[in-house]
């Protein structure tokens, strides 16, 4: 009986953690928008394997960024488009070029915090996607992020 009420309490602190913004990301990159990017770059992923981003330079954390051919604002409609279909997906700030959309997991509503960059010069969409809870997340966040890439072809 007590090893069942530790698991539910260890259970429910975990949920209570998952809508906990991380404040690494928001507190040691300030800059513009939240402090989310410096100077066109995203915060980098932490040691943990449960964030990629296209700016990372080690294998782990680093995926190739989208490319996008269609003017800026077609480009950034599309991508606010396909997000808002999405279940589970709250778009919690957009501000000129930058985007953070906030996915919940179905069962046990686990936050992740994805982060999208439109480079102009080089259309290119830089983008983060970092789990707030866990250690590893069986690459949920690459697999994320390559289905977006696919929804997007032809789109953007």
């Amino acid at each position: 009986m007590a090893f069942r009420t530790i698991l539910l309490l260890a259970f429910l602190a975990c949920l209570v953690c998952t809508g906990c913004k991380p404040t690494s990301i928001w507190q040691t990159q300030p800059g513009p928008s939240d402090g989310l990017f410096l100077e066109g770059r995203l915060a980098p992923c932490p040691s943990n394997p449960n964030c990629v981003s296209t700016q990372a330079q080690d294998r782990e954390h680093a995926i190739v960024p989208y490319t996008y051919s269609k003017p800026l604002d077609e480009a950034k409609l599309a991508l606010r488009d396909l997000l808002e279909k999405k279940e589970g997906v709250k778009i919690v700030k957009e501000d000129g070029l930058y985007l953070h959309a906030e996915f919940r997991s179905r069962v046990l509503k686990v936050v992740d915090d994805v982060e999208f960059l439109f480079d102009e010069p080089s259309k290119t969409l830089q983008f983060r996607s970092s789990s707030r809870f866990g250690y590893s997340d069986w690459s949920a966040n690459r697999k994320r992020m390559e289905d977006i890439r696919n929804s997007l072809l032809g789109k953007i």
